[in-house]
């Protein structure tokens, strides 16, 4: 694009996709269906799990409220997102600072799956959830699950991810996509 003019970049060698469901409960319904539609887009777009990290949390299409045990739909006539899904974390069992991790390549006995280091990398985190901002009585950051404030992935700590990733030549380019209520304070904290 014109906005690539003067900047050289590494050779294309693979893309990866991070997609986070960051809240819990059914009444977020709709942060899955995001995450879930998102995923749904990159597989029919050539995308294999292998990479996709998906982190959701599936109690929510399991909740007793769905009229459909299972299923996530984005309208009521829409295909079932949850068909073919392969969810590699459950979001119950990390926290913001393990999502940077897994965002830094960080492999732990608990994290095996992580994004590989490699300046030729095209990554794309989309993250869906709540956000806290400091004009709001919150701490410019995107909520986990039903977190205290400060336990979520804050601007900083997002900074320092990316910071990290940058300085390991882990990505050629990184598209970040937040839905988040109060997204732009994280995002404009980065600058």
């Amino acid at each position: 694009t014109d906005a690539d003019v003067g900047i050289s970049y590494p050779a294309l060698t693979d893309q990866y996709a991070v997609l986070v469901h960051a809240s819990e409960g059914f009444s977020n319904y709709r942060h899955l269906a995001d995450v879930l539609n998102v995923y749904q887009q990159l597989k029919r777009n050539g995308f294999d799990d292998d990479h996709i990290i998906l982190i959701a949390d599936r109690t929510v299409a399991d909740d007793s409220k769905n009229p459909e045990p299972g299923t996530i739909r984005t309208t009521p006539d829409s295909p079932d997102l949850m068909a073919g899904v392969k969810i590699d974390y459950d979001a119950s069992d990390l926290t913001a600072a393990d999502v940077a991790r897994i965002l830094t390549g960080q492999r732990i006995d608990y994290l095996p799956v992580v994004l590989p280091p490699d300046a030729g990398h095209n990554v794309f985190l989309y993250w869906s959830g709540h956000g806290r901002s400091m004009s709001h009585g919150g701490s410019n950051e995107f909520q986990w699950r039903n977190e205290a404030r400060g336990l979520g992935l804050s601007a900083q700590l997002l900074r320092q991810a990316v910071t990290m990733m940058q300085r390991h030549n882990s990505f050629r380019k990184l598209l970040i996509v937040a839905e988040p209520c109060y997204a732009e304070c994280v995002v404009n904290s980065l600058k």
